[in-house]
């Protein structure tokens, strides 16, 4: 929420944030675990800023992700890794999947000299243009969840916020408080889309 610090206000504030562990094995059942109405999360968007193995290739989790993803009918976001060339994580590579790349800003407000640096990029093995979409790669504000879970600061800590979150997994969450805005938009009927009827 940016409390004390209102440049780290986030896009969706008042969202209810559910964070889990990065199980590789586990993918398709925590995914369709989010997204059951019997549960109390009931997740619209999925973020995530880690991932397996790099490869250029679609791999059995790449797989994974995409019938976990079809299945559940969630959007979700993968960062696609930081290598600097077409090898990234294959989380990424799913085809469900929006991956999201990064560039530069240079820690300032003018776009002329915003650039690409070291995020990995497409295509995949198979031909297949990835990333989908890119945000900004350095220096992100945010707020710090290291330094209140039992962990030593990182550099660029102050008080509860963080000014170096750098790579695509801080790109990628840039991106799902865009997408989480024009979900609410969308469910808000703010595109002049028909609005399910209330149940009787």
């Amino acid at each position: 929420e940016g409390t004390n610090n209102l440049n780290a206000r986030g896009m969706m504030p008042l969202c209810l944030l559910t964070e889990g562990a990065y199980q590789p094995n586990a993918h398709y059942s925590q995914i369709l675990g989010s997204v059951n109405p019997a549960m109390q999360w009931r997740t619209m968007v999925a973020t995530a800023s880690w991932g397996s193995a790099v490869t250029t290739a679609y791999t059995s989790i790449s797989q994974t992700m995409d019938n976990a993803l079809f299945d559940s009918d969630l959007t979700r976001l993968n960062s696609q890794s930081n290598q600097g060339d077409q090898n990234s994580r294959p989380e990424a590579w799913a085809k469900n999947v929006i991956a999201v790349g990064g560039v530069d800003h240079s820690n300032n407000s003018n776009p002329a000299d915003d650039a690409w640096s070291s995020a990995s990029y497409g295509p995949a093995s198979d031909g297949r243009m990835k990333p989908e979409i890119c945000s900004y790669y350095d220096s992100v504000l945010t707020t710090d969840l290291v330094s209140t879970a039992g962990y030593n600061q990182s550099p660029g800590v102050t008080g509860n916020y963080y000014s170096a979150f750098n790579g695509t997994s801080a790109a990628t969450p840039i991106v799902a408080g865009h997408v989480g805005l024009i979900q609410e938009m969308f469910t808000d009927g703010l595109f002049g889309n028909a609005l399910p009827l209330p149940a009787t």
